[in-house]
């Protein structure tokens, strides 16, 4: 997923043109998750739930492999976590371009060394981007990978519903 602000929003502008962001989520907003306290503004918490719905919907599609890391970030298409559970046999800020050839295409000998064969084989079946493309956030709740209201909406239903989750 590309995440699209207007404009306007980002520079001093009264167009209003679509500027795209890149970046890990963090970057993106600019501010750390902190926990919400009875006392914040219902602002704050409506923002903070908002971050809460991105930080669990968001994974990134793998393209050159340069800005993700491998233990950190989360890249593997499985829903909840989407990040690898394997024990670290490389270094833990590794990024996924270690695991692909110099043609993009990924190292197979290398990834089923060093995951689970279940991982393995998830990583493998994650289609090879021979054209250097940037990595890029997508949305998993939609099948073309774009944010939308009724899925995010679906997801906080379902985060609301779970004990535990931020509103309870």
């Amino acid at each position: 997923m590309q995440l699209v602000l207007p404009e306007s929003l980002t520079q001093n502008t009264s167009t209003c043109k679509t500027k795209t962001i890149a970046g890990n989520l963090a970057q993106i907003v600019g501010v750390q998750l902190v926990d919400c306290k009875d006392s914040n503004s219902y602002l704050w918490k409506s923002f903070m739930w908002g971050m809460e719905l991105l930080e669990a919907g968001l994974w990134w599609r793998i393209g050159d492999g340069s800005s993700v890391s491998i233990y950190r970030d989360r890249w593997l298409p499985r829903p909840l976590t989407f990040k690898i559970v394997s024990p670290p046999t490389l270094a833990v800020a590794s990024k996924v371009q270690v695991l692909k050839n110099p043609n993009g295409c990924w190292n197979e000998g290398l990834i089923r060394e060093s995951f689970w064969p279940e991982e393995a084989d998830m990583i493998l079946s994650t289609p090879c981007s021979i054209f250097k493309a940037p990595d890029s956030l997508m949305w998993h709740y939609d099948k073309f990978g774009n944010y939308s209201v009724r899925s995010g909406y679906h997801l906080g239903c379902a985060i609301a519903s779970n004990p535990g989750g931020f509103w309870s």
